[in-house]
């Protein structure tokens, strides 16, 4: 496998639709889906080149084996870090922004500036980050980029926009589109065959530039530049990261976006046995050998709803389904290569398109 990384440009106002609208208003969300961007993708390989779209398994959805591509999500960035989710078990200085090293035994904040105490209490924070921010120990947030809001009327050959309502006859009304100004940038990740990885880059490029990402594309919405900064071998990746790990005394893994677990047709909100087997499918499907464990001592979890996306169905809107929220977090042990694997491929399902993301950082409480 090889992991391209780099940086997503946005060239026009880009509307990345939530699934979702308020009566005539309809959001964007603040970063960019790994679903979104193989729905681009896939439709870009479909019309150009069968062949690859068939031999790369780009609409595999179920058997990790037979994925040859996996998106992770795209979140805005300043400069050329890393966002990431943050643990809900962190506590940050609502005055200083400084961590808090206790969940329990720490109650006010013992930063110094100027030989002052700054002694304000903590609060948690759920949200994008700077990864810098473990290492700093001070809260670094990811601010979402400026957005717009454009007021669209349309017009038919029969009739056109009015404020009236449908009831006076009038049936056609204006709508708002939200949408993130050009410029903004996005870091990007995907694993690929090292088979198809150059025709993939060349691809992501030509499908940015002539086809466009999210919605709205026809109405000028949705150019954007795909500039690569690594190419690297994966397996080179894990066994760096895999010396990393294997040095901290203790880990915090945390889940970077919304993760999927099912026993049956049931959705699974928590650390248990379910995502122990989740982990270990994607660890046999992958070739590695390893186990985790899990420590359910301060486990903090979320629950959200992923929007499923299906290439087989005209990428539209499959299901909604109720899953773990990013930020969720659980203290881990085991093999460091396992959890280097897991890092890197994610946990649940459909993890190759943006869900089941996670890292793992020196437990720091």
């Amino acid at each position: 496998m090889i992991q391209l990384e780099g940086f997503i440009t946005a060239i026009s106002p880009l509307h990345i639709g939530s699934g979702r609208s308020k009566g005539t208003f309809i959001q964007t969300l603040d970063y960019i889906p790994g679903r979104t961007i193989r729905g681009m993708l896939g439709y870009y390989l479909y019309k150009n080149d069968r062949q690859l779209f068939d031999n790369i398994g780009i609409d595999e959805e179920k058997d990790i084996s037979r994925m040859g591509i996996f998106f992770k999500n795209a979140y805005p960035v300043e400069e050329n870090g890393t966002t990431v989710a943050s643990p809900l078990i962190l506590r940050w200085c609502k005055r200083c922004d400084a961590l808090f090293a206790r969940e329990r035994d720490e109650r006010e904040c013992k930063n110094v500036e100027n030989n002052i105490p700054c002694l304000h209490e903590g609060k948690k924070y759920s949200g994008l980050m700077s990864l810098e921010s473990i290492r700093d120990r001070k809260l670094k947030r990811q601010r979402a980029y400026s957005k717009q809001i454009e007021t669209k009327c349309p017009i038919t050959r029969t009739g056109h926009a009015s404020m009236g309502s449908a009831e006076e006859g009038y049936e056609l009304s204006p709508y708002h589109i939200e949408s993130i100004s050009a410029g903004a940038r996005f870091r990007f990740r995907i694993l690929v065959k090292d088979d198809f990885a150059d025709k993939i880059i060349e691809s992501l490029k030509n499908a940015g530039t002539f086809y466009g990402l999210g919605g709205f594309r026809s109405r000028g919405y949705g150019s954007v530049r795909f500039d690569l900064v690594e190419k690297s071998d994966l397996k080179a990746k894990i066994a760096k990261r895999t010396e990393e790990l294997s040095a901290m005394e203790s880990k915090l893994l945390v889940v970077n976006s919304q993760m999927i677990l099912k026993e049956g047709d049931e959705s699974v909100i928590g650390f248990d046995d379910t995502f122990k087997e989740y982990a270990g499918k994607t660890l046999r499907s992958i070739g590695v050998e390893g186990t985790i464990d899990i420590d359910l001592t301060d486990a903090k979890i979320s629950s959200s709803v992923a929007r499923g996306w299906s290439l087989k169905n005209q990428n539209s809107l499959s299901e909604l389904i109720p899953c773990i929220g990013s930020g969720s977090c659980v203290r881990v042990s085991g093999d460091a290569e396992a959890l280097t694997a897991l890092e890197a491929y994610g946990i649940g399902e459909m993890i190759n398109c943006g869900y089941g993301d996670i890292y793992v950082i020196g437990d720091l409480v």
